[in-house]
């Protein structure tokens, strides 16, 4: 883990405040993080299993309306019905680093799919998504999955993934670590945290 700070609320970055038709986003803001907790299980066979990692951030965020919390899902089920989710990221098909955040639609794939396209080392916490006309880069690996569930009536943005590996040529499909899959594992650790602390 070789970074020591957390961006939020970044869309273009050559501009200092990002502006629309909407009005203005604040100024970024860096927050440093104060611990990185890696999944105990994560590379011990060398493979991309459990390439997950929680973040905890020195001081404490001020949501606004262009930086919110995102929602995880507890019902790994329901992935199922997903047809397409959304992905964000800064690279493009060429691979060069945009100013602008980017966003596609990418199809939910079965997971069989993608190990018939030679993408070898597929475990159950993984996600296959993606086609030959949006996909995730190089340069995003990291980048959420998400989608659209109705929560208490109100639409919430749920992240489904995390960008884990796919094709150099960025042409379709990719493998997202399956964030549903971990979820005992993000709730244990945080509990840990939590009474560490008090």
């Amino acid at each position: 883990m070789g970074f020591r700070k957390v961006r939020l609320g970044d869309y273009d970055r050559n501009k200092t405040h990002d502006c629309s038709s909407l009005g203005c986003l604040p100024r970024t803001s860096d927050i440093d993080i104060e611990r990185a907790i890696p999944h105990p299980q994560y590379n011990i066979t060398g493979i991309n299993e459990n390439n997950i990692a929680l973040v905890r951030i020195a001081e404490e965020i001020l949501f606004s309306d262009y930086i919110r919390p995102i929602c995880l899902l507890v019902n790994q089920p329901l992935l199922k019905q997903f047809s397409s989710f959304i992905v964000a990221g800064w690279a493009d098909y060429n691979k060069v680093i945009k100013t602008v955040l980017q966003t596609a639609i990418v199809a939910n794939r079965d997971i069989e799919e993608c190990k018939s396209l030679q993408l070898n080392n597929l475990f159950k916490d993984l996600i296959c998504a993606g086609d030959t006309t949006s996909d995730t880069c190089e340069g995003d690996m990291g980048n959420p999955l998400t989608g659209e569930l109705l929560y208490g009536g109100v639409p919430r943005i749920f992240q489904f993934g995390i960008s884990n590996f796919g094709f150099s040529a960025c042409k379709g499909p990719s493998v997202y670590t399956n964030v549903t899959y971990h979820m005992k594992w993000i709730e244990d650790t945080l509990f840990e945290y939590v009474n560490t602390d008090n």
